[in-house]
């Protein structure tokens, strides 16, 4: 796999910016102090959960975290940046504090560079539309299954963040393959780019994905995200396409609606749709709705409900992705959840 164009970006990107960090002005320490962030949040619900055959209660975890974010000015305007990010698991008492976004990088008027271990540009896109995130029913129960998983991290890799110039900016990303060993070949490389537009009340975004393989066919995957927002109402159009997965190629539809019924409540609901284009008898569907009712500017409560239909090869589930619970799901069954669930970040 190769992708010259974008391997040339982030080079010269590096010959820019190298220049500037070695002949950079040293600052007095008294005048860049560092800034520390302490963060976090806590999601824990109580489902119901049925993998369309059978039920039982669950109490789960979903993608509750710690983190820590810092910040250090240079001279020439510029900034380091850093943060370290975990998982933390609050119904299950196991003591493994899993990576999520950490990194370190530089932030300047020509835009920020990271690297670490950071969400990709295409995966940031089902981020900007969703309406159940890491809860029951939320879109990579469609997007995501088996080897189409274009919901990641890029381990080893580098992302550049560009300013926005017209209501335009961008996003590279760039992965040295998921080894935590030596890597000698380029043929894992991983690439995801992001571009995104502004224009009155709509944002839309757009981004394509390779992931190389060695012995396969590269993964690829283009998705485009858009979100219009007026005064009580905001709408989300979703669609991915897929290919190079040795069952053929899927698409994936979304559209989902949010009315904001007062200041302390939001009436929500999503569906997402595979289309297997290749595959017979492959195709399935999700629908979701819910309630969120804000208890302080850090606190909510919410109300969820969502179930799948299935072709008799598909596998379309509710409860995956961010949520701690994961339903095993048999070919053609239809599962379903109800969920109550509290978020709270501080």
């Amino acid at each position: 796999m190769r992708m010259p164009r974008t391997r040339s970006c982030l080079i010269s990107l590096f010959a820019v910016v190298t220049p500037v960090l070695f002949t950079a002005s040293p600052v007095a320490a008294t005048e860049t102090p560092t800034d520390f962030k302490f963060y976090g949040r806590l999601h824990v619900s109580a489902d119901y959960l049925n993998d369309g055959n059978d039920g039982g209660l669950n109490l789960s975890s979903n993608s509750s975290r710690i983190g820590l974010s810092v910040m250090h000015g240079l001279a020439n305007d510029l900034m380091l940046l850093g943060q370290i990010e975990r998982t933390v698991q609050v119904t299950d008492g196991d003591a493994t504090l899993s990576a999520r976004n950490t990194f370190v990088g530089i932030r300047g008027d020509w835009g920020t560079l990271r690297g670490g271990y950071i969400d990709t540009p295409v995966k940031r896109i089902l981020n900007h539309i969703e309406l159940f995130r890491d809860r029951v029913g939320e879109g990579r129960n469609v997007t995501r299954s088996g080897e189409m998983h274009f919901d990641r991290r890029f381990r080893n890799g580098v992302q550049y963040l560009s300013p926005v110039w017209n209501n335009l900016s961008a996003v590279i990303h760039f992965g040295a393959g998921e080894t935590t060993d030596v890597s000698t070949t380029t043929r894992d490389d991983e690439w995801s780019t992001m571009v995104q537009w502004n224009q009155g009340a709509w944002t839309t975004q757009m981004g394509y994905e390779v992931q190389g393989r060695d012995e396969l066919s590269d993964l690829r995957a283009l998705r485009v995200g858009s979100v219009y927002r007026a005064e009580a109402w905001t709408t989300t159009l979703f669609f991915q396409n897929a290919r190079g997965l040795t069952t053929g190629d899927v698409n994936v539809y979304g559209v989902g609606t949010v009315y904001q019924w007062n200041d302390d409540y939001q009436l929500k609901g999503q569906v997402f749709v595979r289309d297997s284009r290749d595959m017979e008898n492959d195709d399935g569907y999700m629908v979701t709705l819910g309630i969120d009712r804000r208890l302080s500017t850090q606190a909510m409560a919410y109300f969820a409900v969502s179930a799948a239909q299935n072709d008799d090869n598909a596998r379309v589930n509710v409860s995956a992705g961010g949520h701690g619970k994961t339903l095993t799901i048999s070919p053609g069954d239809d599962p379903y959840a109800v969920s109550v669930g509290l978020v709270w970040n501080f």
